[in-house]
């Protein structure tokens, strides 16, 4: 219950004919103004947090991540929020959409053929051909954001989207998918014929 207070001099109250007196005052009453704070969780989590709040008020908002996931970031507006850890703790000054972003946590990558057949070992492949290569993660997902490296740039060359391009020359190079956010590798030898 919210009291309200108002207060009033003796110049302000009349008389009214024989029946009795009236007063007359101005009360003013000022609301709380409130903002929404509206979070929601992309694939592979889920949030805490948000609701009604008047301006200044301190929120915290909180990203949990399923299993097999990783928490990201927090975004708004497709930008990311600098700073914000998985709680995100901010003051209230409008309306806000902040958004929890999740990643599948990769334990492991294997290459694959254009096909989807896990390799091994050496693979061979033919001189000045162009051969098309994937990334297998955590049996099977595909991953976003994998690196490809061939470590001997002057027989072959390969893209950001698997595609080994072989030179004229004969021998051996390594090529290795690699998950930036966990470190995790695998390698295999391709034999140039």
């Amino acid at each position: 219950m919210e009291e309200i207070l108002f207060s009033w001099n003796r110049s302000s109250i009349k008389r009214i004919g024989t029946k009795g007196y009236i007063s007359e005052a101005t009360v003013t009453v000022t609301a709380e103004q409130h903002y929404t704070i509206t979070v929601t969780a992309g694939a592979g989590g889920f949030v805490f947090g948000g609701g009604a709040f008047p301006i200044s008020e301190i929120v915290a908002v909180v990203a949990q991540p399923e299993p097999g996931f990783h928490f990201l970031g927090w975004y708004e507006n497709d930008t990311r929020i600098a700073n914000a850890g998985a709680t995100y703790t901010f003051p209230v000054t409008g309306n806000r959409t902040p958004t929890a972003r999740f990643a599948v946590t990769i334990t492991g990558i294997t290459i694959a053929n254009a096909d989807g057949i896990p390799l091994s070992g050496v693979e061979q492949i033919e001189r000045n051909a162009s051969t098309q290569f994937r990334a297998l993660v955590n049996e099977g997902a595909l991953p976003d954001g994998i690196i490809w490296e061939i470590f001997d740039p002057n027989r072959a060359t390969v893209n950001q989207n698997g595609t080994v391009s072989i030179g004229s020359s004969t021998g051996s190079v390594i090529l290795s998918a690699i998950d930036p956010v966990s470190g995790i590798r695998h390698s295999i030898s391709l034999r140039i014929v």
